[in-house]
């Protein structure tokens, strides 16, 4: 996914799309067989805004960014939920993706939240 937008909305959905299905090295490229089982779902972000403090995060309604040490992660809204992480978790977690020790979050960190609006592709109505 992009953060900071650099082209038109409707180009970085393709650019990512296409990333997201041939070249995330967490997964295995996207057959073309597998199409037909795939939902595409599309979640727009807001403009990051800064915190003054981790504490101003709502789990759930915010997606955060942590920035420290010259490195970064990010979590979409949703995925604190799923996961079921409170916000303490959540920045734990975070700090451990950005490549940081786990409690790197508690000083000397800068956040960024956002919310996004997502669309999903409707589902065929099943006969």
């Amino acid at each position: 996914g992009t953060i900071q937008p650099n082209d038109p909305l409707y180009r970085s959905v393709i650019i990512n799309a296409q990333r997201a299905a041939l070249d995330d090295p967490r997964f295995s490229p996207v057959q073309p067989d597998e199409l037909a089982f795939l939902t595409i779902e599309v979640s727009v972000l807001s403009q990051p805004e800064p915190i003054a403090s981790y504490k101003e995060f709502e789990v759930g309604k915010h997606g955060i960014i942590l920035e420290k040490d010259g490195r970064s992660a990010v979590f979409l809204p949703e995925v604190a939920l799923e996961q079921g992480w409170d916000r303490e978790q959540t920045l734990s977690y975070l700090a451990k993706k950005a490549g940081l020790s786990p409690d790197a979050w508690k000083e000397e960190a800068d956040y960024l939240v956002f919310t996004t609006q997502k669309y999903t592709e409707p589902q065929p109505e099943s006969h």
